[in-house]
């Protein structure tokens, strides 16, 4: 999901023309039972599994099965639920957007933290990292997958949107009927709060990310007892939660 562009490459005091690799960004109009809700930027493709990710991860629906149709034709995706869902129209872009969780709803967890130190986090990572086609030809995409206790990944998404990322592979999942309680988000992007919450609606027991967690993000990840691992790069990270 690249497009060729003409661009002009400087190298010191040399440039030369030449064609390089864009990643697609386009808008998505989604409509909910009639109604146009929100615009979302989008890497255009698994479109079907970045829908139900979102309405997942943001407690709209619980099964899939709650939506009764979903037809994409170009631009526009349009979706009939079986329960009522309110939405005020919105614009999500593919960076941050305002939470669709309450600070002020959060309750601590009674589970136990996993213990992070019995997995190959350097080797998983290097996987994960090996994943990415789109960004290796663009260096335009953020990343997201699912692995387990084994370390094997089962389900991978990119997309202009770290938040959509997270959303395909939650998508991915639920629409295989994946049971993904105690398993671990790999991400490109940065752990905010935001990501956290989304792990904590598909019961993920921790986080692995290449970039930092935000400090309200450690805090949520504190009260629902969820593992954060930051600047996993190479043989080096950090651990801010669960030690």
């Amino acid at each position: 999901m690249y497009k060729e562009r003409q661009i002009i490459r400087y190298k010191g005091d040399k440039k030369e023309k030449i064609f390089d690799p864009v990643v697609v960004e386009k808008q998505i109009n989604v409509y909910l039972n009639g109604k146009l809700i929100f615009r979302i930027m989008c890497l255009p493709y698994e479109i079907e599994a970045l829908i139900y990710g979102f309405f997942f991860s943001n407690g709209y629906i619980d099964q899939p099965q709650e939506i009764k149709e979903l037809k994409i034709l170009s631009s526009n995706c349009y979706i009939e639920t079986k329960k009522d869902v309110s939405l005020s129209p919105t614009v999500i872009g593919t960076s941050c957007f305002s939470s669709f969780f309450s600070i002020d709803d959060l309750v601590s967890s009674n589970k136990n933290y996993i213990d992070i130190e019995k997995f190959d986090i350097t080797k998983i990572m290097q996987k994960f990292q090996n994943m990415g086609e789109v960004y290796k030809k663009t260096g335009g995409t953020h990343s997201a997958a699912l692995c387990d206790e084994k370390e094997d990944i089962y389900f991978y998404s990119e997309d202009v949107g770290r938040h959509n990322a997270v959303d395909k592979v939650i998508g991915k999942a639920i629409l295989n009927n994946f049971n993904t309680e105690g398993k671990i988000l790999l991400t490109s992007g940065r752990i905010s709060s935001e990501i956290v919450f989304k792990s904590k609606r598909a019961k993920f027991s921790a986080i692995i990310s290449y970039s930092s967690p935000t400090s309200l993000a450690i805090e949520v990840a504190e009260k629902f007892k969820i593992v954060l691992v930051g600047f996993a790069r190479g043989k080096r990270y950090n651990v801010y939660t669960g030690f």
